[in-house]
């Protein structure tokens, strides 16, 4: 299969919507979020009604919410699994329709209209909601044809001193491929039907991306050929872990399209992986903002012994890309076969380790073989290495795994961890003899690693215009204050302030609504009867947002009979250094 294109790496809406209420400079906002007693049973029932279109959301819910004490991460399966409904109910309840529920996160993916949303955050019972984001492949910057006369061992392997280690240990240790599926009838990959490999793909929610077993689009095939590619049989190619033995899950995210999948769909694929009892993830693909609820199922899946590993990007900027800038999930940059970085290789300071990318032969559906390029190809050998490397050190944890790939990898480029290589090409001989010398006692501290938070850069502030204006009373279109900001990078802080004055300030709905169409709920008809209305809070859930464009304030008078006025709106917003 020929790749004639390069579809850019995309994530749209992104960024929770905080669901808190807002301080008052001179009188304190109560945060029930609870409507005015005044309101009718036609009005209640109004908001359970759909209005505006639908849009795909992940809601977290508060701990406790339902009463029940328990921690969730100390729940058991029954207790996780009637939370579960209890939260599905709590959605289903007001006419969303779920797509996903998140246990290990406590969390609900739904379609809801604004209306539903509205409702649902006014419930008391939220912790934040974001809406979902679009995930896509990271698809190979060049793809040729490969015609193999007999067994070929590829550059890639030999690289990273896979050739130099056995894999008769392997079998001990499971890798979870999220991708497009899986060729279970290729001749130099395990059958469907062998010993150690399953896999998952419909969920009954329509969210059907076929059987994982077969692979119409090639991606996961590839990257599966990397990390498991048969040896010994005088075909094809061999992998990192060539003895057939490594336990694989496959979790078939995207369909035989490659078409995009949404945030959720990779949180339920985490989840899925653990409950198979992966050790590794390996993940080719990403997205350039971030997600709460998708960085808590990796930080989840770390604590539950997973170690994450993920595309660093193939936009060849300082960009940061997602999964892979979450600290718990390592950022793999590609280098070609003179251990140069690749062109198309994201540099920051998130990237952790490097390996093979350029020109990387492996299999493809239908018996094929072809040499892609792209960080996806990078990802599998790191992916291959760990699990290798663990195999024969049972005994460590994820993180301690981690440190060790770190501390043996040969340093490239600028002597230390850097933005291009972070700590080097991965090297599995290397990370044996350094195990053997540094036993592993059970720790869970990751090691070296990337700077987890780059420094903030100089931060800037910028007041509306055109103020004040009028509020329209009993309206759901409200009125919008738009401040254009200049400042490129991601946020790492951002703090909002604006002045209302208004005579019942408990019907107010004020909303920031961010570049990439984010939004943050700053007060949620709260306050009661006290007259006006002042914001000055710091914006937590946009952390990681695209700063640059146009930011606004919405404010909506939801109730009738009271008026106001917008008076003030400003930012104070510090973005991250990469």
């Amino acid at each position: 299969m020929k790749v004639a294109r390069r579809l850019l790496v995309s994530c749209l809406g992104l960024g929770a919507i905080a669901t808190g209420c807002a301080v008052g400079q001179s009188d304190s906002v109560a945060a029930d979020g609870v409507a005015d007693a005044s309101d009718s049973k036609v009005d209640v029932q109004a908001r359970h009604a759909p209005a505006g279109p639908a849009e795909r959301y992940i809601v977290k819910f508060r701990e406790g919410w339902d009463g029940e004490s328990a921690p969730l991460r100390l729940m058991n399966a029954l207790q996780r699994d009637a939370r579960l409904t209890r939260n599905r109910q709590e959605v289903e309840g007001r006419g969303g329709y779920v797509r996903h529920a998140l246990g290990r996160i406590n969390a609900i993916a739904a379609e809801l209209t604004p209306r539903q949303l509205e409702d649902l955050q006014a419930s008391g019972n939220i912790e934040f909601v974001e809406r979902d984001p679009i995930r896509q492949l990271l698809l190979p910057t060049a793809a040729s044809d490969v015609a193999l006369q007999a067994e070929t061992v590829p550059y890639g392997i030999t690289m990273v001193q896979a050739t130099q280690v056995s894999d008769s240990t392997s079998n001990t240790r499971k890798v979870c491929i999220t991708d497009t599926g899986y060729d279970g009838a290729h001749q130099d990959l395990r059958p469907r039907t062998g010993m150690n490999i399953a896999g998952h793909d419909n969920d009954g929610n329509g969210n059907d991306t076929g059987n994982w077993y077969q692979d119409g689009f090639g991606h996961g095939t590839h990257v599966a050929g990397t990390i498991a590619g048969i040896g010994g049989n005088g075909l094809g190619v061999v992998g990192v872990n060539p003895s057939n033995t490594l336990g694989l899950h496959i979790v078939k995210v995207f369909d035989d399209a490659g078409e995009w999948a949404y945030g959720s769909d990779m949180i339920a694929a985490v989840e899925q992986c653990v409950a198979a009892g992966a050790n590794v993830i390996s993940m080719s693909l990403g997205g350039p903002e971030n997600s709460a609820a998708e960085e808590a199922a990796f930080d989840d899946a770390y604590a539950a012994g997973v170690l994450s590993i993920a595309a660093a990007g193939n936009d060849g900027t300082t960009g940061l890309s997602y999964p892979a800038s979450y600290r718990s999930v390592m950022s793999v940059a590609a280098i070609d076969s003179s251990k140069r970085r690749a062109s198309f290789s994201q540099r920051n300071s998130q990237v952790e380790i490097a390996a093979p990318g350029v020109g990387v032969q492996s299999t493809l559906p239908g018996n094929k073989y072809e040499a892609w390029s792209g960080t996806s190809m990078a990802t599998p050998h790191v992916a291959g290495v760990a699990a290798l490397v663990w195999g024969h050190f049972n005994g460590c944890t994820a993180p301690e795994i981690r440190s060790a790939l770190n501390a043996s990898a040969e340093d490239l480029g600028t002597a230390g961890r850097d933005n291009n290589f972070g700590y080097g090409l991965v090297r599995a001989k290397a990370a044996v003899d350094y195990l053997t010398a540094n036993p592993c006692d059970g720790g869970t501290d990751p090691g070296p690693d990337p700077d987890p938070d780059p420094e903030p850069c100089e931060s800037a502030t910028f007041a509306a215009t055109g103020l004040p204006v009028s509020i329209p009373d009993n309206s759901a279109t409200g009125v919008r204050s738009t401040i254009a900001v200049n400042t490129t990078g991601t946020v790492a802080t951002l703090n909002v302030s604006a002045s209302i004055t208004h005579t019942y300030r408990g019907d107010l709905v004020v909303t920031l609504i961010s570049p990439s169409g984010s939004q943050y709920v700053l007060s949620n008809r709260a306050g009661g009867s006290a007259d006006n209305l002042a914001i000055n809070t710091t914006v937590a859930a946009a952390v990681g947002a695209q700063a640059k464009g146009n930011w606004q304030l919405l404010v909506q008078d939801r109730a009738r009979l009271d008026a106001g006025t917008l008076t003030k709106f400003g930012l104070t917003l510090t973005p991250k250094c990469n």
